[in-house]
């Protein structure tokens, strides 16, 4: 039996090429390729140690500066009626606690970090008298305010300074008491309305600024400011009603800090 179609064909010269060509494949695939120590170094990505990207610890001091204690009186006496309403500036002492990760993103001297930062300040004793005809009103007034705040933050390095900048979210949780006390004529008794210890939370934002100044290869000393904006809630608010006579109470926590402290990185 004969095939002759199979006579003139290429199939048997394409069949002896291809197999020729994958004959001589593995010998070219084989062949090693010899990088220069330069070409390596732009081709692999940088390694970065943990000493370069460090984790950042902060700790120290900070005073607050808040919006203050409003206060407005609607006091009924023997000889009338007066209103009165008295803005009273809320500061105060208090320590801080920031942990902020190694570098997000890096690129030169910048880079993209997350903090996370807990404080608290407080106010004790805050007294004020307010002389109203036929009446005296003493008011005191104490508050101590917890804050956890977290938020990405921008670094940029220099030899001797490292500067950054965050904002974000912040939660607070206020801790407050007020009383007040009226003279009444007559017969020139005392009046008292107080209210006792209340936990209100209060959502707000956050804007810092920091400078870190460094000591050591470890140490760094740190100076910043920031500024809290705090939700003026409802439940911050309070009555005292003597009679005829109301005292509203509604503390504002907004306001500025200054810190000053020391940072560690490990």
């Amino acid at each position: 039996m004969s095939v002759p179609a199979m006579k003139n064909s290429p199939l048997p010269f394409l069949l002896v090429w291809l197999a020729g060509w994958c004959l001589a494949l593995p010998t070219q695939a084989g062949t090693p390729v010899l990088l220069t120590a330069k070409e390596a170094k732009e081709v692999l990505p940088p390694v970065i140690t943990p000493e370069e990207n460090p984790w950042h610890l902060s700790a120290g001091l900070f005073w607050r500066q808040m919006e203050g204690l409003s206060t407005k009186m609607n006091i009924e006496t023997d000889v009338g009626f007066f209103s009165r309403n008295q803005q009273t500036e809320l500061d105060g002492p208090g320590a801080f606690l920031m942990l902020e990760s190694p570098a997000l993103l890096k690129r030169g001297p910048a880079a993209l970090t997350f903090s996370l930062m807990y404080s608290w300040s407080g106010m004790d004793d805050l007294n004020r008298v307010y002389e109203l005809p036929g009446r005296t009103v003493w008011q005191q007034f104490s508050l101590d305010l917890h804050t956890v705040s977290i938020g990405p933050r921008f670094t940029f390095e220099t030899p001797k300074v490292r500067l950054s900048s965050s904002a974000g979210f912040a939660m607070n949780w206020a801790r407050w008491q007020t009383t007040s006390i009226m003279t009444r004529i007559p017969p020139g008794a005392l009046l008292r309305a107080s209210n006792g210890a209340s936990d209100t939370y209060l959502p707000g934002f956050y804007l810092d600024a920091i400078a870190q100044v460094r000591l050591t290869k470890k140490w760094s000393v740190l100076l910043g400011g920031r500024y809290d904006w705090v939700s003026s809630a409802s439940s911050m608010q309070t009555r005292q009603v003597f009679g005829n006579s109301v005292i509203s109470v509604q503390p504002k926590l907004s306001g500025w800090s200054a810190l000053v402290g020391l940072t560690y990185q490990f």
